[in-house]
């Protein structure tokens, strides 16, 4: 086994809305971790364009729904 990390891409974070990351989190989670050996986060280094509520909201959605 490996562990996969990333998946969430920077313009999503930083130009949508704190519903749109959620709804692609669960999506990546649902189709990449059903077994576990993924790590969410963002696809490069975040840029400064990436807001606050996106972050958070990844953050507490992850939390919340991304538990193995």
């Amino acid at each position: 086994k490996f562990c996969i990390s990333g998946g969430v891409p920077n313009y999503l974070l930083a130009y949508e809305t704190p519903q749109a990351v959620r709804q692609f989190c669960k999506r990546v989670i649902d189709e990449v971790a059903p077994d576990g050996g993924y790590i969410l986060d963002a696809s490069a280094i975040m840029q400064n364009e990436v807001t606050i509520e996106n972050m958070r909201a990844m953050t507490y959605f992850v939390r919340e729904y991304g538990q193995y």
